[in-house]
């Protein structure tokens, strides 16, 4: 069992300011870490799969530790979509870019009239595990990588 750090190094100077910032976590109990780098094109693909059983691009459900998905290179912008069992969101990511995950957790329901709204507008957040992320771009294709460490 592995302990694993995290750190996001913010640098801006604005109007001869320093705003930069470091931001650091560990996250213990890591015991398996996969990475790939692979090429997203303009057809929709599943990426990462969560499941009872570990593969191929499927981990353990509910093990999940971390994941990091990178726009490594390409001119046009990675779509990430990330799915519940009856939920859905997606993620934006530009070149040089990432979306990370700390957990399996997602909570995407819409505003409606199921779950009740209350009345400020808001809903309950229930939170789920992911059960899919898939990747596409809209023309060109894009090199990205994932890292995903899991428990």
């Amino acid at each position: 069992m592995a302990t694993m750090s995290v750190q996001i190094d913010e640098k801006v100077t604005l109007n001869g300011r320093d705003f930069g910032q470091t931001r650091s976590t560990t996250i213990d109990g890591i015991n398996t870490i996969d990475t790939r780098v692979f090429v997203a094109t303009s057809t929709e693909m599943d990426l990462i799969k969560f499941d009872l059983a570990a593969g191929n691009g499927q981990f353990i459900d509910g093990a999940l530790k971390y994941l990091r998905i990178s726009h490594l290179s390409g001119s046009d912008d990675l779509h990430v979509r990330v799915v519940g069992t009856d939920e859905e969101y997606a993620v934006l990511v530009p070149t040089g870019g990432s979306v990370v995950f700390f957990d399996q957790g997602m909570d995407a329901t819409q505003t409606s009239t199921t779950p009740a709204v209350t009345a400020d507008g808001t809903v309950s957040i229930n939170f789920a595990n992911i059960n899919k992320i898939s990747v596409v771009s809209d023309s060109a294709d894009i090199t990205a990588e994932y890292f995903v460490a899991t428990s």
